[in-house]
């Protein structure tokens, strides 16, 4: 039997939206408990300020709770707070990396879950 995982994931909801939507689907799909951030859809009232920090508080929970967080950064550029998240994550959870692609990770989500946290389409954070 597969290792079910807890995985998070991090990202541009704005860039990176639609690729985080297929990660979490595969990875999900795969048998893993997936955290990710929700985008904001259009027409929504925009957060205030104390629910962006409440959000970001649950997501600080959810990547100490990961046995590994993966950063989905399709354009290889992440932004500031997915670079403050993932530095976050190197500090607090067993494993971090970076996916930019993404195709490959969708292809084949399992093929790495055996125990191990690496996977072709996965490179070592290093913020």
């Amino acid at each position: 039997m597969r290792r079910r995982l807890t995985i998070t994931l991090c990202g541009s909801t704005r860039r990176a939206a639609h690729d985080l939507v297929r990660v979490h689907r595969a990875l999900a799909l795969a048998g893993h408990l997936v955290h990710a951030p929700v985008p904001h859809l259009p027409g929504e009232p925009t957060p205030t300020d104390e629910q962006t920090r409440q959000l970001a508080d649950r997501h600080r929970a959810a990547i100490d709770a990961s046995h590994l967080v993966i950063a989905v950064i399709p354009d290889g550029q992440p932004g500031q707070a997915t670079r403050a998240e993932m530095t976050y994550a190197e500090r607090y959870a067993p494993a971090a990396r970076w996916v930019t692609d993404v195709d490959a990770l969708v292809g084949d989500p399992a093929a790495w879950l055996d125990g191990a946290d690496i996977h072709p389409a996965l490179q070592p954070a290093t913020v």
